[in-house]
């Protein structure tokens, strides 16, 4: 994948080399052999004497021979400066280093670790990139299968959407969620078993409580799990057995689910947890993207039109999250020292904001 570079006056001669070294390092070693293509392509455009041209090529010749030995380069600079349409410009997903996704999100989770206090922050289980064009999403996070997707992008390269900040959004749904959750494995189990084992009468017991559908399969695990700790039913250990088929059907606890159901959704005040979620998540994006500093109500104005209008979420979500999204940003302008610093004292409220005993905003 030869880089084809927009080139930016703005960058120079050096920061168009830094530019063209991210991106190469992603690519695989078959699309490596246009990488002096590449280069001349860069030392034409910046200088005009030829002994200056050839000094430049001969001088970055050393760190191409090095990345060529070395393989894919996975030091946390470059990974942090992957963009989405990097991704999507491969001609073949196969062309995308072993395990490189898996590597964007754990260097993703390690780095803003350093800004969220009160819990270490793990990377999902699994990850990958999907190149569904059609997707509305710039990543998304299952509970249930532990899993966070980037979804591919069209787009400039120049211009890109830095895939580390959606990494981090996504790092941040798996890690809110098991924040207030004292067992999240487990929890997880019964919600694997909710979604291909359960009755129609438990789904639609989950379906008509006020819990956000974005989150039914969190609140069904929990139902199930209250359900055998409170009944002895042995759900985990009938249904669990991948080898085992079930003998009884959980169609006798319908009743007792629906208790189960409403007894949980208050215990862990799941009614507007979506919500609460998916602040924190976009206040991660934010404060990775510098929007907390510039750009701030366009911004939150696409986000507010997004949440409002998107089914999976509470009623008029996006107002809530950007109204809380404001009480961040003011919170944080008045904090003190750099910006880590500042966005990690904001980010103190994170855990007892989403048990539904703090607030950002007066609203």
């Amino acid at each position: 994948m030869p880089a084809d570079l927009p080139f930016s006056p703005d960058n120079g001669l050096e920061g168009e080399f830094a530019r063209w070294m991210n991106e190469f390092a992603i690519r695989s070693e078959k699309s490596r052999d246009d990488d002096w293509t590449d280069l001349r392509d860069i030392a034409d455009h910046f200088l005009d004497d030829g002994e200056r041209k050839q000094e430049f090529i001969e001088d970055s010749s050393g760190f191409v021979d090095d990345l060529k030995s070395s393989g894919p380069e996975m030091d946390r600079l470059p990974v942090l400066h992957v963009t989405r349409e990097n991704l999507t410009e491969v001609d073949n997903r196969s062309e995308i280093p072993e395990g490189f996704i898996d590597d964007v999100t754990v260097v993703t989770a390690d780095y803003i670790n350093g800004f969220i206090p009160g819990q270490q922050i793990t990377p999902p289980h699994n990850s990958e990139f999907d190149d569904d064009m059609k997707s509305d999403y710039a990543g998304s996070y299952n509970f249930r299968d532990d899993l966070s997707k980037l979804y591919a992008t069209g787009g400039s390269v120049d211009e890109g959407s830095p895939a580390a900040t959606v990494s981090a959004h996504e790092t941040m749904h798996k890690n809110n969620v098991e924040a207030v959750l004292a067992d999240p494995s487990e929890v997880r189990r019964y919600a694997l078993i909710y979604k291909q084992d359960a009755p129609q009468s438990f789904k639609d017991a989950v379906d008509s409580s006020d819990t956000a559908p974005v989150k039914h399969d969190l609140l069904g695990g929990l139902g199930l799990m209250f359900l055998d700790d409170f009944y002895d039913a042995d759900i985990l250990e009938t249904f669990g057995n991948p080898v085992v088929k079930p003998d009884f059907s959980l169609e006798r606890y319908s009743e007792d689910f629906e208790f189960a159901v409403d007894l949980m959704e208050e215990a862990y005040d799941l009614e507007f947890f979506d919500v609460r979620d998916e602040v924190i998540c976009q206040a991660v994006s934010f404060f990775m993207d510098g929007a907390f500093e510039e750009g701030f109500e366009s911004r939150a104005d696409s986000k507010r039109e997004h949440y409002n209008s998107n089914k999976d979420y509470s009623h008029r979500a996006g107002d809530a999250v950007v109204n809380h999204l404001r009480g961040i940003k003011a919170q944080y302008e008045k904090a003190e020292g750099l910006r880590g610093e500042r966005f990690k004292d904001v980010m103190g409220k994170r855990i007892p904001f989403l048990k539904g005993e703090e607030r950002f905003s007066k609203y």
